[in-house]
């Protein structure tokens, strides 16, 4: 994905995590990799020790093993050529999807180029990829440019160990789901370093006092007031999946028996309902719960401190043991996920109409483009 530094220079920092060095290097599949398995058999870590000689045996089984004349003592460099790790980070706010970019800059050795280190996170499936690239500290700078020129998007300097914080836990979220850690980032994670502290509990509530913003009525606590801001518009329950609720609350309106029009919008209020425990039961709340409060985060740092406030109330309303539909911030994200997805409906259809085509049937709607874009 992007330049990568020299085995060489990416050895013997501190703060690496060794497990997820373990795992890359089962999967190089090379004699490199099983000489370096070698050196962690050896580890004080027994934890790491155990999982670099069941690396060992694996490759052994592919007929990949150690060269008979390699020691295993491990790989020394000059002191003086070690960059330091990384001192600088930078958060994006979490989109409605939980991804969340986290960026790092090396400061390079003896003056020179810095290196810029990316992950993509996501607040369900883990660590989704990295990059790591060397470039001037003007090129960095307009990159950062570019990604705040981005509607929706917000870009800060955050406290690095933080970051560092959220990176380790989007890993741990693909070893605990057993998804597979994107190839490099053991070595990325040599420049960024670990985290000096573990954080109980979302950083923004070192900045926010909780019971004070429930309380603030200085601000709208209407989930519909936080979704017009430009931040939230794309906030949307997968239109994949919203999509066989589209057709109910559709269906609900259109039965041929005579019902006024509040009859209607009960029927169509209780789908709605329906849509949100059926979608959003179990993780849901906690999910959004950990994606607003992250978005409070970067809008605090941003100094949008009057947004941050109400994501952070909306998160703060999002308590365990209740059904989703009986949480505001949930139903109105259920019932406007359906709202936008019949709109657009609409418009392929419209658009359909202008150009002679037919509008897709009801058979085939899966497979209309407007839910493959989605």
């Amino acid at each position: 994905m992007a330049n990568r530094a020299s085995a060489g220079i990416l050895t013997e920092v501190v703060a690496a995590d060794p497990l997820a060095e373990v795992e890359q290097l089962i999967a190089q599949r090379n004699e490199d990799g099983a000489v370096r398995l070698l050196e962690l058999s050896a580890n004080k870590d027994k934890a790491v020790a155990k999982a670099a000689r069941r690396g060992l045996y694996l490759l052994k089984q592919a007929g990949i093993e150690p060269p008979a004349s390699q020691a295993a003592a491990p790989r020394a460099e000059p002191a003086d050529t070690k960059p330091q790790i990384a001192r600088e980070a930078l958060i994006t706010s979490p989109d409605g999807n939980g991804s969340q970019m986290l960026l790092f800059v090396q400061e390079g050795s003896f003056g020179a180029s810095p290196w810029l280190i990316t992950f993509l996170v996501n607040y369900a499936t883990g660590l989704r990829d990295l990059g790591a690239s060397k470039l001037s500290r003007r090129e960095i700078n307009e990159s950062f440019e570019e990604m705040r020129s981005k509607p929706g998007r917000i870009l800060v300097e955050a406290p690095i160990d933080y970051a560092r914080w959220l990176l380790q836990e989007a890993v741990e979220r693909n070893r605990h789901e057993s998804i597979p850690i994107p190839q490099g980032y053991s070595e990325d994670l040599k420049r960024v370093g670990m985290s000096e502290k573990k954080f109980e509990e979302p950083l923004i509530y070192d900045y926010l006092d909780a019971e004070a913003v429930k309380a603030d009525q200085s601000f709208s606590h209407e989930p519909d007031k936080l979704f017009e801001s430009e931040l939230f518009k794309s906030w949307l329950i997968n239109l994949r999946v919203i999509a066989p609720w589209m057709d109910k609350f559709v269906e609900a309106h259109q039965t041929t028996i005579a019902l006024d029009e509040a009859q209607l919008k009960v029927r169509g209020e209780k789908v709605i309902d329906e849509a949100a425990d059926s979608l959003l039961q179990g993780s849901g709340a906690a999910t959004y719960r950990r994606l607003l409060e992250e978005a409070a985060l970067a809008l605090y740092l941003g100094g949008q401190e009057e947004l941050a406030r109400q994501a952070f109330y909306h998160a703060l309303s999002l308590v365990k043991g209740q059904e989703p539909h009986a949480l505001p911030f949930l139903r109105v994200l259920t019932s406007r996920s359906i709202y936008v997805l019949i709109a657009l409906y609409a418009r392929e259809q419209q658009e359909m109409e202008e150009r002679g085509e037919l509008a897709p049937s009801k058979g085939d709607q899966e497979a209309a483009p407007i839910i493959e874009r989605a």
